[in-house]
């Protein structure tokens, strides 16, 4: 019995690789990492582009923020330019979206910010105000505040606590250094996730494995359109038509699988991969959910042109419902097979949610199947 459920399996797998589209998808895959890789590591990219410049070409601590600012972003692009007017320039050419010039005098104007005097560090020349603009100001904010925390402590120190003592700036420092060096006072914890570290967070490698799941999901689909085809040919009419759902199911797992192989070299070339183990089980459940998704929706759509319309709708929605770019509430993403195996490499709970989809998918698809087919027989 083993034996021949392989021999079904690599006849599945040879007449796929006769498909000029699956191979195209196939190929796509390890193209889409590659492309994606040089796309996150070229300095043009990024959601946002901001212009960084110096009033004071001298003033070191103004020159150390703005490269501070520069090394911290992740999903914004940074360019440097050598004067104010310049970085002004590029927002109104609209070569760059933001400009933030550090005044001169820095370290004064932290120094009177510590004496609870109002002082501008930063001057922001901007087209037009979106989200992703305020959530670039929260970088800046972050990088400025360590400096105005600690400003303020010297004033305190020095006019306040010991007004009458000479405390060294080395001193001030040094306790500052030991106060400000403790743990966070403020703990995530992410529900949905194992990670303990919010820094740990990678919004960028999130989007890729998602588009990643959703090409194979798009390579299962294809299949089930072949499967139709083909039973559309009389390929299969040799075959009880209550038997004929084990043939999709397996031609989806055939295409899946292939998917996957080719997926897994992706994350692997693009360093994305995670726990080895996690990641494995991860993928093979996701051929069997994807698997048995896919011929649930060729059954619902029993035609190849039912499917093809399909197919387009299916693969938006799980771009769209599912945590690939954005963190969405709808109902509908926990039908959809991405959904699951973007959790599960986070969270090792859904490991067996995916289980109980494949436990509850197959059955369901195959009452399905004779359903459709008894009211078949009663039209005819």
């Amino acid at each position: 019995m083993n034996s021949r459920v392989f021999t079904w399996y690599l006849m599945l797998n040879k007449r796929l690789l006769k498909k000029a589209g699956f191979l195209v998808i196939l190929f796509l895959i390890p193209i889409f990492a590659l492309v994606f890789q040089l796309c996150s590591k070229d300095d043009t990219g990024g959601f946002l582009r901001i212009a960084l410049a110096v009033e004071d070409a001298d003033d070191k601590l103004a020159v150390t923020l703005m490269n501070q600012v520069k090394t911290e972003g992740k999903v914004f692009q940074f360019s440097i330019y050598d004067s104010p007017e310049q970085a002004k320039q590029a927002v109104e050419a609209a070569k760059a979206d933001v400009a933030w010039v550090f005044v001169e005098n820095m370290q004064e104007q932290f120094q009177k910010i510590g004496a609870e005097k109002k002082q501008t560090l930063v001057k922001i020349y901007e087209s037009e105000e979106n989200t992703f603009l305020k959530l670039a100001r929260e970088k800046l904010f972050a990088t400025l505040y360590p400096h105005m925390a600690y400003y303020m402590y010297e004033d305190y120190i020095k006019n306040e606590m010991l007004p009458d003592e000479n405390v060294s700036d080395e001193l001030l420092r040094e306790e500052y250094e030991v106060i400000s060096d403790q743990d966070d006072f403020i703990e995530y914890e992410f529900l949905d996730s194992d990670q303990k570290d919010v820094n740990d967070v990678n919004y960028i490698t999130s989007t890729f494995r998602g588009l990643l799941t959703s090409f194979m999901l798009l390579s299962g689909m294809a299949a089930t359109m072949y499967f139709l085809q083909d039973d559309e040919k009389g390929v299969y009419s040799w075959m009880p038509k209550s038997k004929r759902i084990f043939v999709s199911w397996g031609n989806n797992v055939a295409a899946l699988s292939l998917a996957a192989v080719s997926a897994s070299v992706a994350l692997l070339a693009s360093g994305n991969y995670t726990d080895f183990g996690r990641e494995i089980i991860a993928m093979i459940l996701y051929i069997f959910v994807g698997a048995s998704f896919c011929s649930i929706l060729g059954t619902m759509c029993r035609t190849v042109k039912g499917m093809s319309i399909a197919l387009p709708v299916v693969l938006v929605l799980s771009i769209v419902c599912c945590p690939v770019f954005f963190n969405t509430r709808m109902p509908l993403r926990q039908v959809l097979p991405p959904y699951f195996y973007l959790y599960a490499i986070n969270n090792t709970k859904n490991l067996v949610w995916m289980s109980i989809y494949c436990v509850i998918a197959y059955p369901l698809g195959y009452l399905l199947s004779r359903e459709i087919k008894i009211k078949g027989r009663l039209k005819n």
